[in-house]
């Protein structure tokens, strides 16, 4: 089965969600600095911003926003309309763009990692994005197709990975190879399956998230606060209410993101290659392949070194590894020590040749 833009179509609610997402910055970037300026300015001079100044700041915002909003929808349905792609047997293809049409190759034989993920919008619209990375710094803006739906991307998703596992059949043995190999299988092939069930990682790893977020939210919110204060009258037993209470939300809300996360995380190696899935607000299934892994690194933070936490990170020669890792995180050192060993040995037995 091959695989196109016709009969693997993208789902028409992209437009939609590409629309808000791109929008969606702009009331940001209004309430969040726009205002505040126009407010000091005001307050500055001495003078308060009455209804008539409020309704020219309205207009100051509304006015782009419509603007924004209207040419949005038309370069989102322009981008739907030209997205082509095409998945034959040996390579693939995609094409994009509005103003300027950009097209992109590449071999299965030189993927290096397969991931889905979702973005918050993505989660909401029930859209998938299927990635496959190269060695290639420019092949993250070709090698993905964005929005389409989970039957779609699941498709996609073993297809890819068929491929790819074809060909490193195809690259690595000849007709003879094969059989010498699978005699090499019967005597010495470890067919364990290390996964989240029998490789745990340690609860204390929601400790170290939750301290993180809280730390570093609080003292965003806290700022910003600060200046809401500056430009509004309120009594000071509301202002200390909300100075106090910032900590504890960020503390709850924290602990119940990481909580999420640990029970969604999962992992799974076998004898012929794993995934790694994560899902929160937004959604991450990494496919591994022991042929593309060229370093396995077992490291300590600060933090973690005080919980006595180990991180197990995998890097391929693909660009995106090193903007997001392929790690598993919250280990003891032990069960550190099983997968690295149990990868090293998986990675030596498949690198290609």
């Amino acid at each position: 089965m091959i695989y196109n833009s016709q009969n693997l179509p993208l789902s028409k609610k992209k437009i939609i969600k590409k629309t808000i997402s791109s929008v969606a910055i702009l009331p940001m970037f209004f309430l969040l600095i726009i205002f505040p300026i126009i407010s000091l300015l005001s307050a500055s001079r001495g003078s308060k911003i009455e209804y008539g100044g409020l309704f020219q700041v309205f207009l100051f915002f509304f006015i782009p926003f419509l603007l924004l909003l209207i040419t949005s929808v038309i370069y989102q349905y322009l981008y739907y309309k030209y997205y082509y792609y095409n998945f034959e047997q040996d390579s693939a293809e995609i094409r994009k763009g509005v103003v300027a049409n950009s097209t992109g190759h590449v071999r299965y034989s030189k993927i290096q990692n397969i991931f889905v993920d979702q973005d918050f919008f993505d989660r909401f619209f029930g859209l998938y994005d299927v990635h496959y990375e190269t060695a290639g710094e420019s092949s993250s803006f070709y090698s993905h197709v964005d929005g389409i739906e989970k039957e779609n991307a699941d498709k996609l998703t073993l297809f890819l990975n068929s491929r790819v596992a074809n060909k490193d059949l195809q690259s690595q043995m000849t007709n003879e190879e094969k059989k010498n190999e699978n005699s090499t299988n019967t005597e010495s092939n470890d067919g364990r399956i290390l996964n989240r069930d029998n490789v745990p990682i340690e609860k204390r790893i929601i400790l170290l998230g939750v301290l993180y977020k809280t730390l570093i939210f609080s003292l965003i919110l806290l700022v910003v606060e600060a200046e809401i204060i500056d430009l509004i009258k309120i009594s000071e037993s509301i202002q200390t209410f909300m100075f106090f209470s910032i900590v504890p939300i960020v503390l709850i809300g924290s602990y119940f993101y990481e909580t999420i996360w640990y029970k969604n995380f999962y992992f799974k190696f076998d004898s012929q290659g794993g995934i790694i899935k994560e899902k929160v607000l937004s959604s991450r299934n990494t496919s591994v392949y022991f042929n593309r892994v060229q370093n396995i690194d077992i490291f300590q933070s600060i933090d973690e070194r005080v919980l006595r936490l180990y991180r197990l990170r995998l890097e391929t020669a693909a660009e995106g590894t090193a903007l997001i890792p392929i790690e598993i995180k919250g280990l003891n050192k032990k069960n550190a020590e099983i997968l690295k060993n149990f990868l090293l040995e998986k990675s030596m037995r498949y690198q290609l040749i």
